[in-house]
């Protein structure tokens, strides 16, 4: 497997030094960058296209799914993986219109995070859902699921509202 470029967004500085550990031991990965919000995670991955986005889905300035939605604008072939607190319903459906990448449980990363990452690396996606979480996201609908992804008027923003820069 190719070295996969990783890039990292955890507003928790612990779950930060913690996930950065853990791929350090595999000498497949490369984190290249660790930042705590989602403003700064955007002008990251436009800045130095990465393979893949570790994406908390609770992050200041920017939440997880509106970085998400740049994210796909700015760095087009990253694949982005969400690190969620708990399971909630808008995150998998951001994850899946996102895609091609997927969505973990940050009390399961130690058993799922390496397989999620080779997995979306790999242009697959990764889930590892209980069955009532998979039934309450397909009953939502194609405009919400619009809505929570799209990183326009539905957020009450614009790019240059909400201050990024975008790299030369």
């Amino acid at each position: 497997m190719a070295l996969v470029r990783i890039l990292l967004a955890e507003e928790s500085r612990f779950w930060r030094d913690f996930v950065s550990s853990v791929l350090r031991q595999d000498p497949c990965f490369e984190v290249i960058a660790a930042v705590s919000d989602g403003l700064r995670v955007v002008q990251m991955a436009e800045r130095l296209q990465p393979a893949v986005v570790l994406l908390a889905d609770e992050l200041p300035k920017l939440s997880g799914i509106q970085a998400g939605g740049w994210i796909r604008m700015l760095a087009p072939n990253a694949k982005i993986l969400f690190l969620a607190e708990q399971l909630k319903a808008d995150v998998v459906e951001a994850a899946m219109k996102l895609g091609p990448g997927g969505c973990i449980l940050k009390s399961q990363a130690t058993r799922d995070l390496v397989a999620a990452i080779q997995a979306v690396g790999r242009g697959e996606t990764f889930f590892r859902l209980p069955f009532a979480a998979e039934s309450r996201v397909q009953r939502r609908t194609a405009q919400e699921q619009a809505r929570a992804c799209s990183p326009t008027a539905a957020h009450g923003f614009s790019l240059p509202d909400a201050g990024i820069e975008r790299a030369c």
